[in-house]
């Protein structure tokens, strides 16, 4: 398994708690058999521009645990994903 940071912004419905934002990331790892090592919620922010009509975002930082062949399974979870605006995956070395 790779260590992966997973960056998110949320709507703010989604991310009205740390817990239900942390709800949200486990259930999809849990789908492509992945887990959360350590999580960061950095709150809510005002977007530099709309991103679905909306101005403001809960911000998450990840630090996951993936298999490569799941990635792609991932990104699909993701884009179907409604409470989630935007993310960002990196490989950590």
């Amino acid at each position: 398994m790779q260590t992966y940071e997973f960056a998110l912004v949320l709507t703010e419905e989604a991310g009205k708690d740390e817990a239900s934002a942390k709800k949200l990331v486990t259930e999809l790892l849990d789908k492509v058999k992945g887990k959360v090592k350590e999580s960061k919620i950095l709150g809510m922010r005002q977007l530099a521009y709309p991103i679905k009509k909306t101005n403001r975002g809960w911000y998450g930082i990840f630090m996951v645990e993936l298999e490569v062949e799941s990635i792609s399974e991932l990104d699909k979870l993701v884009k179907v994903e409604e409470k989630i605006l935007r993310y960002l995956l990196t490989r950590v070395e």
